[in-house]
């Protein structure tokens, strides 16, 4: 399916969708706006189902540790999940492991390639970062759980071109495979088996945990681990079931690492 950039459209979408998932998000697009995480959060009084948030620009996309997400370019994909519901069936730690991989597991049906996840949230091809995952939410701490969660996906799609300072390490899926994608399709196959991957953070966790480690982007490799201002070099032998970085220091110690605190690089070989 090489098409031309086609404008995001509620309808399109949703005629992609499956029919149990179609009444499971409002769908709202909007032509430009800071990010959809940020607008989501500022506006949450006006959000009172499971919503799908789509922006056809943003001015200040964010990632991980308050990076920058480059999306002013309405040849890439910008939208956010809207969960505002009970988590009984899905385990909140897990959740930024299984979007990673669900977004990794459709552009590769997709596209028919083969994408890595670096941990915990990016997704590359060939080397290159392609698509990265913000996962926010916010907890209720007199009533002991969450009053919702946001999942932010970006993802450089039809992007022709992506400025020098980071096209060493960025790129798209059009610069990579020479195919522009309808974007409304690629949204709606995402969302099609979002809860489906949400559940099996609790129904079917071995297998979600099996599935992420063994697309890991230097995995059996040698990584710099940098946290803070210190690094060390280790080993990245996996994840743990509780989807920690597990790695072996040059000592032959097994660490396990959380998300919020450090991030990893491949030394040089």
């Amino acid at each position: 399916m090489s098409v031309k950039n086609i404008d995001l459209n509620k309808h399109k979408i949703k005629k992609y969708l499956e029919k149990d998932i179609r009444n499971f998000f409002d769908i709202v697009i909007l032509d430009e706006i800071d990010s959809t995480n940020s607008f989501l959060k500022s506006n949450m009084d006006n959000f009172q189902n499971n919503t799908l948030l789509i922006a056809n620009k943003q001015s200040k996309g964010r990632g991980r540790q308050n990076k920058s997400f480059l999306s002013k370019d309405n040849n890439g994909i910008y939208f956010s999940f809207l969960i505002k519901e009970k988590t009984d069936h899905f385990d909140p730690s897990l959740i930024t492991i299984a979007i990673a991989l669900l977004v990794s597991d459709t552009l590769d049906s997709i596209y028919c390639i083969d994408t890595k996840i670096k941990w915990v949230n990016d997704v590359y091809l060939n080397n290159k970062k392609i698509s990265g995952i913000l996962s926010e939410a916010k907890y209720n701490m007199e009533l002991k759980t969450y009053d919702y969660f946001i999942i932010g996906i970006g993802i450089n799609a039809n992007n022709e071109a992506l400025p020098d300072e980071i096209k060493n390490l960025a790129s798209s899926l059009f610069i990579e495979t020479s195919m522009k994608k309808n974007k409304n399709f690629i949204i709606a196959m995402i969302a099609n088996n979002f809860y489906k991957y949400l559940k099996q953070t609790e129904s079917n966790r071995d297998f979600l945990i099996k599935s992420y480690k063994n697309k890991m982007l230097y995995l059996g490799k040698e990584i710099e681990v940098i946290n803070q201002s210190k690094s060390y070099s280790a080993k990245l032998i996996g994840i743990s079931d509780k989807g920690e970085l597990e790695v072996i220091d040059k000592s032959g110690n097994i660490k396990y690492l959380n998300s919020g605190e450090i991030r990893i690089k491949k030394l040089e070989d």
